[in-house]
């Protein structure tokens, strides 16, 4: 598995960046999907520490200029801090030189949906009857209702990276349809990090993963 992306330079899967979509992944009528793999070629007992990416500073502002949805610092810095926590958990602690580069991205697609209401017949059943054919129902009508709307769909990716191969550990995707405001972007981003980071059962030092994540 991951053998395209294999000794891959590291910079170009790795985003350290946060968009403001980020915030806006809540409930708008859709269910959080959670999609998540892992480098099964590498020895995960060999990882103890971490750190998260940082991209170069021309790097940043010119990747800023070409969306207006790049960097919210607030948004960075609970992300990171929710991060933290689940890395925490699982015994790892943050280093200068650290075995693990953690980066994350926010993807924002324009989506449209029609939704089809049908409504049944309406009439009289009373004026069916039989006839030379046989029985004949009354007569009656029904229509359908279409409705577009257009709506933005995120998905948060969090890469694992091992900082001494370049080599993708583990990936994790969190999908959803986006609310224009967030309620809560603090919440919502714990939430969202602890549903992602509940497929990631590696202890720091230990090899194998554990049957479920820590507490």
């Amino acid at each position: 598995m991951y053998k395209t992306f294999l000794k891959t330079p590291i910079k170009l899967f790795i985003f350290s960046m946060m968009l403001v979509g980020i915030a806006l992944l809540t409930s708008c009528g859709s269910s959080l999907k959670v999609v998540s793999d892992y480098n099964g070629d590498l020895d995960f007992s060999q990882y103890k520490s971490y750190n998260f990416h940082k991209p170069e500073p021309d790097s940043v502002k010119s990747k800023m200029s070409k969306s207006p949805t790049i960097t919210n610092q607030l948004n960075q810095r609970r992300l990171e801090a929710a991060i933290d926590e689940e890395m925490y958990l699982r015994g790892y602690s943050m280093s200068e030189s650290p075995d693990i580069l953690i980066s994350y991205y926010v993807k924002v697609e324009n989506k449209t949906e029609t939704t089809a209401t049908n409504y049944g017949n309406y009439g009289s059943p009373y004026y069916g009857g039989y006839g030379y054919y046989g029985y004949y129902g009354g007569y009656g009508y029904g229509y359908t209702d279409y409705q577009t709307y257009d709506y933005k769909y995120g998905t948060l990716i969090i890469d694992l990276v091992d900082a001494k191969e370049n080599e993708l550990m583990w990936y994790c995707a969190a999908s959803k349809a986006l609310e224009d405001v967030a309620r809560n972007p603090e919440a919502t981003i714990n939430y969202i990090v602890t549903k992602m980071f509940n497929n990631y059962r590696f202890l720091a030092g230990q090899k194998l993963p554990a049957k479920s994540p820590p507490k």
